[in-house]
C-alpha cells in the first residue's frame, strides 16, 4: 500500500451503465468513493450509454451533483455498446491511471491501492484485480484473497 501512496499515481475509475438499476449503479459508486484512499482517487466518471430508465435521468443527474466534484456523468447520445462507451469515459479521464468497472460490482477495503502499486513498479503494465463473486443461488458474498493479474510488456 505504501509504494501505491508514495507512486504519485492516481486513478480516473470509469464506471459504463445501461439502464443499471439504480441501487446496484450507486451501490457501486459508493463502495469506490468509501473505499478508496482520496490521494489515489483522482475521480469516478459515469458513462452513461443511452439509458431510457426514468430514474437515470433527471434524479441521477441531481444525485450525481450532490456528490461533489469527484463524480461526473456522461451522457452519450445514441446506443455505443460497452468498449466505445468506455472510450468515451478515457477520453474525459484526468486520472494519471484509468481503472474501469462494471456497474454492477462492489469495491472491497483494499481493491486499488495492489492495482496502483503494480502499475508504478511497471508503468506498461495491465492490471486486472480479483473479481468476487456472489453466488446466483444463495446471493452469499464470495471473497476471494486480494490478488492481481498483471500482463507487462
Amino acid at each position: 500500500m505504501e509504494r501505491a501512496l508514495q507512486s504519485g499515481l492516481n486513478t480516473s475509475v470509469i464506471i459504463v451503465f445501461h439502464n443499471e438499476a439504480w441501487s446496484t449503479l450507486l451501490r457501486t459508486v459508493h463502495s469506490v468513493l468509501n473505499r478508496s484512499p482520496s490521494q489515489l482517487l483522482q475521480e469516478v466518471i459515469l458513462v452513461d450509454d443511452f439509458s431510457d430508465r426514468e430514474c437515470l435521468g433527471d434524479s441521477l443527474t441531481t444525485y450525481v451533483k450532490a456528490l461533489g466534484p469527484r463524480v461526473r456523468l456522461i451522457r452519450l447520445p445514441q446506443r455505443s455498446g460497452l468498449i466505445r462507451a468506455r472510450l468515451a469515459g478515457a477520453k474525459e479521464a484526468r486520472g494519471s491511471t484509468l481503472t474501469f468497472l462494471d456497474a454492477h460490482c462492489e469495491a472491497t477495503e483494499g481493491w486499488l491501492e495492489p492495482l496502483i502499486a503494480h502499475v508504478a513498479q511497471n508503468p506498461h503494465s495491465v492490471v486486472c484485480p480479483a473479481i468476487d463473486v456472489i453466488s446466483d443461488t444463495s446471493f452469499e458474498y464470495l471473497q476471494r484473497p486480494v490478488s492481481c493479474l498483471v500482463i507487462a510488456y
